[in-house]
């Protein structure tokens, strides 16, 4: 059995389309070293999806992990410990709320006053953990 050790850096706003409610993420973290992925989300429910990034995470560096020799797996079995997990899908569930929120903010603008620069405060939205 395999140990990884995994903990957030960082995650950040990367682009946003309001008409679709769909914002690009990206997300820092470290197993060793640093590593990024990006991906986008439709924020529907912020703790779900939190949940969904996260496991997305864990199936990804496990799939990583695993040793094959060409005919099975040597280590079927890789352990991902992320380092205060229930921490992190707290900050991240709050994340995703407060750009959700955001996002519906803009929505429902009745004017163009502020468009743009709601629009850039949700372009720089970022979380250290």
């Amino acid at each position: 059995m395999k140990i990884i050790y995994v903990e957030f850096k960082k995650i950040r706003v990367t682009d946003i389309s309001i008409r679709e409610g769909v914002i690009s993420l990206e997300i820092i973290y470290a197993n060793e070293k640093d590593k990024e992925i990006s991906r986008e989300t439709r924020i529907e429910d912020p703790r779900k999806e939190a949940e969904k990034i996260f496991n997305e995470l864990k199936k990804m560096e496990t799939s990583v992990h695993q040793e094959f020799n060409g005919e099975k797996f040597l280590d079927n079995y890789v352990n991902i410990v992320i380092k205060e997990e229930d921490a992190v899908i707290d900050k991240l569930t709050d994340f995703l709320r407060t750009a959700k929120d955001k996002i519906t903010e803009i929505k429902s603008l009745k004017d163009s006053t502020g468009f743009i620069d709601k629009i850039n405060a949700l372009k720089l939205m970022k979380l250290e953990f």
